[in-house]
């Protein structure tokens, strides 16, 4: 599986796959404009193959301050689909029972303020450092394949790795009480913010994890 927000140019057919063909190809649904978002995807070329170009490429992580929550992959892929959704304003992650801190969040008003990116580094391929700093709860987004051998530990603490967008990772971050510097997002917007986390993940196979 591919993470489609990392993608810069996409070549295939006309038609998306349905959410279900990510894991069984070559089944094909009806034509929609992206994977990920409405329009995300531009056609640049149709002969011999279709090429289409990422408008907006997404870091390899950074924070959301809206989420959603679904039972089931299937519907994340509908909700990714949908026209009201904005990759840059929620993630989407899926949990096979209630988690109460992230029922919190996902219950909570809408923030409107856009994603931040998150300071990102790989310093070998099993092991990925992240940091970043929060004023509120937030939702972290790692642009990489889901695969349960990731284990996360913030500040120390080992967290849950959520399948999110699909196919990608994504963590619950908690705010802290003290201020230490002001942030801006993409939006603009500027406040204060929490002290920074630091977020580590390792991976393991299944049978080492």
């Amino acid at each position: 599986m591919l993470a489609l927000n990392r993608v810069k140019y996409l070549l295939g057919p006309a038609a998306w796959p349905s959410p279900t063909s990510i894991y069984n190809p070559p089944e094909i649904s009806e034509e929609i404009d992206t994977p990920t978002a409405p329009n995300q995807y531009k056609l640049i070329q149709s002969e011999p193959f279709l090429l289409r170009e990422n408008q907006d490429l997404l870091p390899q992580a950074y924070v959301l301050f809206n989420l959603q929550t679904y039972g089931t992959i299937e519907a994340i892929y509908q909700q990714l689909t949908s026209e009201i959704h904005d990759p840059k304003l929620t993630a989407l992650a899926e949990t096979k029972q209630q988690v109460d801190a992230l029922e919190n969040l996902a219950n909570r008003d809408l923030i409107e303020v856009t994603y931040r990116p998150a300071g990102y580094s790989r310093p070998q391929a099993e092991q990925i450092i992240i940091e970043t700093a929060i004023n509120e709860d937030a939702f972290l987004v790692i642009s990489h394949n889901y695969l349960s051998g990731w284990r996360a530990k913030i500040d120390g603490v080992s967290t849950p790795v959520y399948p999110t967008n699909g196919n990608l990772m994504g963590l619950l971050l908690q705010k802290r009480q003290t201020p230490v510097a002001n942030i801006t997002g993409q939006s603009g917007k500027t406040g204060k913010t929490g002290q920074t986390h630091k977020i580590i993940l390792n991976y393991a196979p299944a049978s080492l994890a």
